[in-house]
């Protein structure tokens, strides 16, 4: 069984996973999630974290209704609110340049304040224009199979390899783990799916069965 785990492509380190993933999950009283991240462009596929629960996903509205006519399972979805959105046209910026400062040719990016990653979201005012113009995001639970997350292990900035226990029974293509830990794998039709409408946005981390 070949198995891998999503991930958000990595470019700029800490910059870019900010930009593309906004800051750590927070909810309302009610248990919306409360997104802070720029826009008003947002990735098909997000990858953000709870404090105590670990990896959240997130998906626009555009990659929802795909994720809803495949036939990936039980798949449920949660609307989030647009609580702080600051609008930054980081997408348009060299994503091979090794900062987003450092571009060269086309947009030339920016610093945030201080230097801080967090600052390209804390360091501006809320945009209701951004937020008015980017997709409904939805926090995405896929469907879940016995099986835990034994560790995680680095490899090189923002890529790793993960161990697993046996998923235990069938799986569709995508699943999680409900055994602990978190994270969403796939297999090779699975991934071929999310190479294909992931548009370039979705990383994939090898993954070995203990």
């Amino acid at each position: 069984m070949t198995l891998y785990c999503l991930r958000q492509t990595s470019f700029w380190g800490d910059y870019g996973a900010i930009l593309a993933n906004g800051l750590g999950a927070i909810r309302d009283k009610s248990g919306h999630l409360l997104l802070q991240r720029a826009g008003p462009f947002a990735p098909p596929m997000m990858f953000t974290h709870e404090s105590m629960v670990g990896h959240i996903s997130l998906v626009t509205q555009s990659l929802k209704e795909k994720l809803e006519a495949a036939k990936f399972g039980y798949v449920t979805f949660k609307p989030t609110i647009k609580k702080h959105i600051v609008n930054i046209p980081w997408e348009t910026w060299d994503k091979q340049a090794s900062l987003p400062w450092d571009a060269g040719a086309g947009v030339q990016g920016q610093r945030p304040e201080g230097g801080e990653p967090e600052n390209f979201i804390l360091g501006q005012e809320h945009s209701p224009g951004a937020a008015s113009e980017m997709e409904d995001i939805w926090e995405f639970i896929a469907p879940g199979l016995p099986c835990k997350v034994e560790k995680r292990e680095r490899l090189r900035a923002r890529h790793c390899r993960w161990f697993l226990t046996p998923p235990q029974g069938e799986h569709k293509g995508l699943f999680r783990p409900t055994g602990g830990g978190r994270g969403l794998f796939v297999d090779e039709t699975g991934r071929r799916w999310f190479e294909r409408e992931g548009k370039g946005w979705i990383g994939f981390d090898e993954v070995t069965i203990v």
